[in-house]
C-alpha cells in the first residue's frame, strides 16, 4: 500500500493505492486505487492483518488524514477496515487534534499489534508540532476496542529539531521492536539510524539493547 498520486490528473488530494506480488516480492502488479476520501488527502497507510475470533482475518489500515481546506491544516489519523485487504470502509478519525498529550494531531502512523487478534494496538506517529525545535518527536498511542479507541499516549522519542517523515516500526527478531525515521530535507529523505524499543525505552542504534 502506498499513498500519493499516479498522475497529475489525481491532484490535489492524495489517494492510497495497492499492488500485489505472487513471487515473494520480486515482481508487482500495477498500482490500483484502494482508498480515497472526497476532498481529503489520505496518505502514509499502515496495514495490519489480524485474526478474527470467528475464523479468517480482518484488516486495519491507519492513514494520515489531511484537510487542506481548514485554516490550520493539521494532519490527523484515520482508520479504514477490510475483510479482504482490497475493499476498504472508512471508519473516520481515530486521532483528531487531541492526541491525549497535546492538540497537535497525528500523522505518518505505524501500527503494531500486541497480539494476533489486535485486542491492543500500538500506534506510533509524529505530532504535527512544526516548526523546529518541536520537529522529530514520536508519540505512541495505545488503541483498544478493535483498534478504534484512543486510550493512552506517551512520547517515546523526544524532539530533535529536524523535520521527519514516515515513522516505521517493525518487530525485531531478537525481541522488542525497531523504529526508523526519515529525515528531510536531506535527499532522498535519508533514513535516520535505527532505534529499538524495550517496552517504552528507545535507544539509538549502537547504544545498547535489551529484550523486553
Amino acid at each position: 500500500m502506498v499513498g500519493g498520486w499516479l498522475t497529475s490528473a489525481a491532484l490535489p488530494n492524495d489517494k492510497i493505492y495497492h499492488s500485489v506480488s505472487y513471487d515473494s516480492g520480486h515482481t508487482w502488479s500495477s498500482p490500483a486505487l484502494a482508498f480515497q476520501i472526497d476532498g481529503i488527502a489520505v496518505n502514509d497507510p499502515s496495514v495490519l492483518r489480524l485474526r478474527n475470533p470467528q475464523g479468517g482475518y480482518r484488516y486495519l489500515m491507519y492513514f494520515t488524514y489531511s484537510n487542506y481546506n481548514t485554516l490550520d491544516q493539521k494532519n490527523l489519523t484515520g482508520l479504514a477496515t477490510s475483510n479482504d485487504a482490497t475493499t476498504w470502509t472508512n471508519q473516520g478519525l481515530v486521532i483528531g487534534y487531541d492526541n491525549l498529550l497535546d492538540n497537535n494531531g497525528a500523522w505518518a502512523p505505524s501500527a503494531v499489534a500486541a497480539d494476533p487478534t489486535g485486542s491492543t494496538i500500538y500506534l506510533y506517529y509524529f505530532p504535527d508540532a512544526r516548526p523546529a525545535p518541536n520537529d522529530g518527536a514520536v508519540y505512541r498511542s495505545t488503541m483498544t476496542d478493535g483498534g478504534r479507541m484512543l486510550s493512552k499516549t506517551i512520547e517515546v522519542v523526544p524532539p530533535d529539531g529536524h523535520p521527519r517523515l514516515n515513522v516505521d516500526v517493525s518487530i525485531d527478531p531478537r525481541g522488542g521492536f525497531r523504529l526508523r525515521r526519515a529525515c528531510a530535507p536531506a535527499p532522498p529523505h535519508t533514513p535516520q539510524p535505527m532505534v529499538r524499543l524495550n517496552h517504552a525505552a528507545w535507544h539509538a542504534e549502537g547504544q545498547g539493547f535489551e529484550s523486553p
